[in-house]
């Protein structure tokens, strides 16, 4: 097709509505999807703002068509163009350089992992800091080639790429920190005919981190210079993906692609209780669970038959706190739950199976892991507004309650909100909605197929 042809086509595609791209079949989506990913992928070098706009809106629309894709069987015209190629996924964070094996089953691990499995190849995630994995976390993922390395430096990444790189088909980064320039510059240099994809794991936290002068960094190197270098930049909110599109554009198109979860085969089916549940690390100054605590303290006077749960390990920080609050309220010892241990994933998903609300009170967040599990059990969501993906995890205030950060009253007010709701158990419309906001945008079935169709646009 040449390229007045599918200027033309992108230009149509403009045009549809949300509601009329969802009545297209497979070929009619596909067709648009492809002119419109071909004119942004053209759009690197931005000379104005209204120019940066037009390539976030031709990216925000290409997004819809991309939904409608998915939706249908992956072709076998795609898969070939992938088969066989080994996926590598190291870990290159500032002074971290391995994974710790509870991250198998995130998105750093999981991106890879999936699309090797839809299109016959090989993964392997590395560096990782054991040897000795869960046979709990292993059996989600067979077929996964680990490597280990005891105390990995930025050096030994080097060396594993100058030793593997003929192998090395496909380069899978979670983030783009400090090392990731120079590792990607070094990988084109050793493979130009090898694919390099990045979910960018970028927020706008990060973005004003990056860009404040008394933090001494630069912008250019650290982001920029690598994405040059990248064939598929993504990014797992749209907030900051709209961002990075328009204000200030990046050298190249960012896309939307999010953390999810692999739908359980036997999902758990349990009766309901009067329980708020949060996951994650409790206590790290990333969470700010004790403005929760705080908040269900009062709540707790009004609704005695409900309970707090704060799943997971418990950072040191936060000891000393929850000692002060157990001894100015001792009743709360019955009614707050911390077992302060790491769940494997089936008690886990009972866990969510049970609750009726899940709450998260981080300060700053993009999409957690942890939603897309909260999110399938149908839990009811009440989070921070400092959550900058808030409005869309909550499907605009269908399927949960937004409150201010950090103010406690508003945080109880949406709780109470919840709770009412809830009370006498999750009516089938929010479980309805709940389950039809996972399937469009969190299943990792469709996610993986939005990897292996911009993967298999590029040319090499």
């Amino acid at each position: 097709m040449n390229q007045e042809k599918i200027i033309e086509l992108a230009e149509k595609a403009m045009d549809f509505s949300e509601k009329s791209i969802l009545k297209l079949n497979w070929g009619e989506s596909y067709k648009y999807w492809k002119a419109l990913k071909f004119i942004a992928d053209r759009m690197q070098s931005i000379p104005d703002k209204e120019t940066a706009e037009m390539r976030r809106d031709i990216v925000n629309q290409s997004e819809i068509f991309l939904d409608r894709v998915v939706a249908f069987p992956l072709p076998a015209s795609v898969t070939e163009k992938l088969r066989g190629k080994n996926v590598y996924m190291p870990m290159l964070m500032n002074n971290r350089w391995h994974f710790t094996q509870m991250e198998i089953l995130k998105d750093c691990c999981l991106f890879g992992y999936l699309l090797s499995q839809i299109t016959g190849s090989e993964s392997y995630f590395y560096f990782l800091n054991t040897e000795e994995i869960d046979p709990e976390i292993l059996k989600f993922v067979p077929g996964l080639n680990t490597i280990y390395k005891e105390h990995p430096t930025i050096d030994d990444q080097f060396k594993f790429l100058y030793e593997n790189y003929q192998k090395m088909d496909i380069l899978m980064l979670y983030g783009i920190y400090f090392p990731a320039a120079d590792y990607v510059r070094e990988y084109k240099e050793l493979r130009p005919d090898g694919i390099i994809f990045t979910e960018m794991d970028f927020n706008i936290n990060y973005y004003k981190n990056l860009t404040n002068p008394k933090n001494n960094l630069s912008i250019e190197k650290t982001l920029y210079e690598a994405m040059k270098q990248i064939d598929v930049c993504t990014n797992s909110t749209n907030f900051s993906k709209d961002f990075l599109n328009a204000d200030p554009p990046t050298p190249k198109p960012v896309y939307y692609v999010t953390n999810g979860l692999m739908r359980p085969e036997n999902p758990p089916d349990l009766p309901r209780e009067n329980v708020i549940l949060t996951v994650g690390r409790i206590g790290s100054e990333q969470k700010l669970n004790e403005l929760l605590l705080a908040a269900f303290q009062p709540i707790s006077g009004r609704f005695p038959d409900w309970k707090l749960k704060l799943i997971g390990p418990v950072d040191d920080r936060i000891k000393p706190w929850l000692d002060d609050y157990f001894t100015k309220y001792p009743e709360m010892r019955k009614k707050v739950i911390i077992p302060d241990r790491v769940f494997q994933k089936d008690e886990l998903y009972e866990e969510y199976a049970k609750a009726k609300i899940f709450c998260l009170t981080s300060p700053s967040e993009s999409i957690p892991n942890v939603y897309a599990e909260a999110l399938f059990f149908g839990n009811f969501m009440v989070f921070a507004d400092s959550i900058e993906e808030a409005p869309f995890m909550t499907a605009e205030g269908s399927i949960g309650e937004i409150y201010k950060q950090p103010e406690r009253d508003s945080l109880i007010e949406k709780l109470v909100k919840a709770i009412l709701y809830t009370q006498n158990g999750l009516p089938e419309k929010h479980l309805k909605r709940c389950r039809e906001h996972f399937d469009r945008h969190f299943d990792y079935a469709k996610i993986s197929k939005r990897i292996a169709y911009h993967l298999s646009e590029i040319e090499k």
